[in-house]
């Protein structure tokens, strides 16, 4: 077999991996991704006003536009054709791009969403830089980070299980496994933070335990003791203010 059909089979192979991987209609009903969800909107409450402008960065889906206010502006980015597919069935206003690059948007906005994708980038501060100069002056940034060292990430690495059970097998994997102060130190670079929300989300590898443990307890455990038992952490921040 030549190099050139190994590399057109293994081609093959990895698309048909990564579409087993990753299904898109599982994406809103996912247990984690619905915690999620749920708190970017109770943090952002206070921010939604009437034709407020909304740049959601790694849409996906767009299932963020189904739960804000009808009168708020949404605008998707995503480069994933299915994912696309699913935002424009509920007739999101989506700019394809390619997140790693130069995104063509074409004002500035009130508010700016990073979840669950500054993980995925090779370099996740040139995303961030860029951020900063499409918010507007006063704008809000929501900046969503995992913590990849839990409690349960640190036995894994113990029994030899590694951090990421998605490692070179194809879509959704980390580039980046950051702790909670990594998340603090790197999002204090760019920006002020104003609140942040710790959270144990009952989803994963431990769903069959942690769907049966009361919320009020993962939270008070991810609220008490992030470094060890919060999943992820939500940034809410604002640009600095620039010294003189």
């Amino acid at each position: 077999m030549t190099d050139m059909m190994s590399k057109t089979i293994m081609s093959k192979n990895n698309m048909a991996m990564n579409k087993k991987i990753y299904d898109w209609s599982h994406y809103e009903i996912d247990p984690i991704n619905k915690r999620r969800f749920n708190l970017l909107i109770s943090m952002l409450s206070s921010y939604l006003k009437a034709g407020t402008t909304v740049l959601d960065i790694g849409c996906g889906t767009a299932y963020l536009k189904t739960v804000l206010p009808p009168n708020i502006s949404y605008t998707g980015v995503d480069n994933n054709e299915e994912a696309i597919a699913y935002a424009n069935a509920r007739s999101a206003h989506i700019i394809k791009a390619d997140i790693n690059g130069i995104i063509p948007v074409e004002q500035n906005y009130d508010i700016i969403i990073l979840s669950a994708i500054l993980e995925h980038l090779p370099e996740p501060e040139k995303l961030v830089k860029q951020v900063k100069d499409m918010l507007k002056a006063g704008g809000i940034v929501l900046i969503n980070l995992p913590n990849e060292h839990t409690l349960w990430h640190r036995i894994k690495i113990m029994f030899g299980k590694g951090i990421d059970p998605n490692t070179l097998i194809g879509h959704g994997i980390h580039l980046h496994f950051p702790t909670i102060r990594q998340s603090i130190i790197f999002t204090s670079k760019h920006f002020e933070i104003i609140d942040k929300k710790f959270f144990l989300s009952p989803g994963g590898q431990l769903e069959p335990i942690l769907s049966k443990i009361p919320k009020r307890l993962l939270d008070f455990l991810a609220n008490h003791w992030p470094s060890l038992f919060a999943s992820e952490v939500i940034f809410l921040c604002q640009k600095k203010e620039e010294q003189p």
